[in-house]
């Protein structure tokens, strides 16, 4: 399965890493107040969620599921606690200008490292971590318990029904899920997309791409000039459509596909792919530092922008993938363990 980090140790096609790369920039413009940013919302975590199915290779028997659980683990659960830890003693800092362990320590354990839905501001895309891991989990288990991809396919579907189910639940009773576990309900079809429909998605025909592009561009359009009254939010689990909730982000993914597949050899393109190598430092970062930034200065969304992305790359490519502690803590990856699997 993939490796988000370590760009030294990839081996796929770059314009994978292109696509997370949009999406990192999505998500990023999406928190940075930009009045159209509704938009992204449409496609950017959908837009993971195939690429990680994309990249999945099933297990076969209980002791290599075991064995890739353990790796998942550690690619996303360690980086997931010591970035929690990182930013809940900087912002206690930056609030109050000291360090309180004890005050420190009853945050961590029982209001932030539950996760999910309910923890905003410096941890607002935490949730994203821990949803992916489930996902896959959830995933790979039950690919391995039934053998028919018919039935395969109606679990994830009786799934993607109770998503939408428990959605209309939701805008009249508050639920607490640790982790977001719940939303796998929904995420579970974006990962299976990814998975099945791999080698069409790895080759795009021109047509699939024309077609793809134009009708991406056409609903955008339409969205923007409010013709089409479409939201989804994956995080809160408010999906409303159960035709266009898949129809939308995987129409604007293959568009996305198509593009970076095409034009992966464009210089700019290569720039986006290295971003992509580094998103889930991005992802993890980039509200703390512009949060503490706006303390000091007014950071529109062009400089939201600049700093969410540039400072968390600069930080990983120069430091954090230099020193053996930094990458298994804080990118996930142990030179012991196997870079792709």
């Amino acid at each position: 399965m993939e490796n988000y980090n370590i760009p030294v140790i990839m081996n796929r096609e770059k314009w994978l890493d292109i696509a997370k790369g949009i999406g990192i920039i999505a998500v990023v413009v999406g928190h940075s107040g930009y009045r159209e940013a509704g938009l992204l919302y449409w496609f950017h975590m959908p837009l993971f969620f195939v690429i990680s199915g994309f990249l999945f290779k099933p297990c076969f028997d209980w002791k290599s599921l075991l064995s890739w659980v353990n790796r998942r683990a550690q690619q996303f659960l360690i980086p997931y606690v010591s970035f929690l830890g990182i930013i809940v003693v900087a912002e206690f800092y930056v609030n109050n200008r000291y360090v309180n362990l004890y005050e420190i320590s009853k945050a961590f354990f029982f209001n932030l490292f539950p996760g999910g839905r309910f923890i905003g501001g410096f941890y607002t895309p935490f949730w994203f971590i821990t949803c992916l891991f489930i996902t896959q989990v959830v995933f790979a288990i039950i690919l391995m318990l039934f053998k028919s991809t018919t039935v395969q396919l109606l679990i994830i579907g009786i799934a993607y029904l109770g998503a939408h189910f428990e959605s209309e639940i939701l805008k009249t009773h508050q639920i607490i899920i640790p982790w977001d576990i719940d939303v796998t309900l929904l995420t579970l079809a974006y990962y299976s997309i990814g998975y099945y429909c791999k080698k069409a998605l790895g080759k795009l025909s021109p047509f699939i791409a024309l077609v793809s592009v134009s009708l991406s561009i056409m609903l955008i359009i339409l969205g923007r000039a409010g013709l089409i009254n479409y939201s989804i939010n994956v995080k809160y689990l408010t999906c409303d459509h159960i035709v266009l909730d898949l129809i939308i982000p995987i129409v604007i993914t293959v568009a996305i596909f198509a593009v970076c597949q095409q034009f992966s050899r464009v210089n700019i393109l290569k720039y986006i792919g290295a971003l992509g190598n580094y998103s889930l430092p991005i992802m993890y970062l980039h509200l703390p530092f512009n949060i503490i930034a706006h303390q000091y200065f007014n950071n529109g969304p062009v400089l939201f922008l600049m700093i969410g992305l540039f400072i968390p790359f600069i930080l990983s490519y120069f430091a954090l993938e230099r020193f053996r502690i930094t990458q298994l803590c804080l990118l996930g990856v142990s030179r012991l363990s196997p870079p792709h699997a």
